[in-house]
Formats: structure tokens, sequence, C-alpha cells
């Protein structure tokens, strides 16, 4: 029994030396410097033309809402390019951020739509109220790299509006993202 221990503890002995030396290996580091990225970035500029002067504050023209009644409807083109660093197309949303003089009596009876400008994709119609509740998907996407892409706005006035918006106006201020489409 004794020189089966005396076996067991040799063994023992053998494994724990050649397990500590083979533990003990040289080794080396070499450093890596300057590994950069670098992000792009996303960006809308906007014209009334699609030509010459392009902005990323866009002036809507004043004869869209000239003079309007009740079951007034009127549309305009206006123009977007995607102006990114980033090789990405944009997915534009729109929504209502503030708006002044005549709020209450334009409110609920002004329905806006934006979208393509032939009518047939677009965010559907929704009331300035809704607008201004949460941005709005316009079901448009602006590529990469393009020279122009047109966007319709359609407006009306609810045949039901009433003599509540005589002589009343309203100025509102909107904005445009563009969120990156996934590839």
């Amino acid at each position: 029994m004794r020189k089966i221990l005396t076996g067991i503890l040799g063994v023992l002995l053998v494994v724990g030396v050649v397990s500590g030396s083979a533990a003990a290996l040289f080794s080396a580091t070499a450093n890596v410097n300057n590994v950069a990225i670098r992000a792009g970035t996303a960006g809308l500029e906007f014209s009334t033309t699609g030509t010459g002067s392009w902005s990323t504050s866009y002036g809507f023209p004043d004869w869209l809402a000239d003079n309007v009644y009740p079951g007034y409807a009127n549309s305009a083109t206006f123009y977007v390019r995607n102006i990114s660093t980033a090789p990405i197309a944009l997915r534009i949303s729109a929504q209502l951020m503030s708006a002044a003089y005549g709020w209450n009596e334009f409110k609920d009876v002004t329905n806006v739509w934006i979208g393509n400008p032939a009518g047939s994709t677009g965010s559907g119609y929704f009331t300035l109220t809704e607008w201004n509740s949460s941005a709005r998907d316009t079901q448009m996407v602006v590529p990469y790299g393009s020279v122009s892409t047109p966007m319709g706005i359609f407006f009306n006035i609810s045949s039901g509006a009433g003599n509540g918006i005589a002589g009343q106006g309203i100025s509102t201020n909107w904005v445009l993202t563009g969120t990156q489409v996934s590839s």
C-alpha cells in the first residue's frame, strides 16, 4: 500500500512540475494605434423649383393658402434632395411643430397630405391637430446623391368649416426629417 501511495505522489509531483513549466512561456506584445472610425452625416435640402437655390429652410409659397373658404383645396410641389455624406437613402416624415394666429379656427378643419406629387403615395390626410401631435410618414424615400426628388403637399379646408374661419389666418412651421433606410 505504501508503494502505491508513493507511486501516486510521484506521478502528481511530475504532473505539477510539467504543468508549472508549461505556464512559464515567453510572450510579446505589439501596439496598434490610430484605429479611426469616422461617421458620415445625413442631410436634406429643399427647393421650390428643383434647380438653382437649395436650402435647409424652405419658405412655402403664400398662394397655396390665400383666400381660403370651406371646401377649398389646392396643392403645390416642392423638391427635396439628399445631401448626406454617408451613402444612405432617407425616408421622409413630417410634423407640424408650431402655428401662429388662428390655430383654434383652423386646427380641426384644415387637412394636409404630404407625399408623391401625383398623389399616389403619401401620408394620408390629417388635420393640423393630428400633424401637430406626432410625426407622420410621407412614404417618400429620397435616394442618396439624388439631384432632386419632387414632393407634393395637398391641402383642403373641410366643407363643414363654417364662418369661424372667415377673415382669419394661420402661419405654420413644419419639420421634415430624413431617417436612414436600412439596407
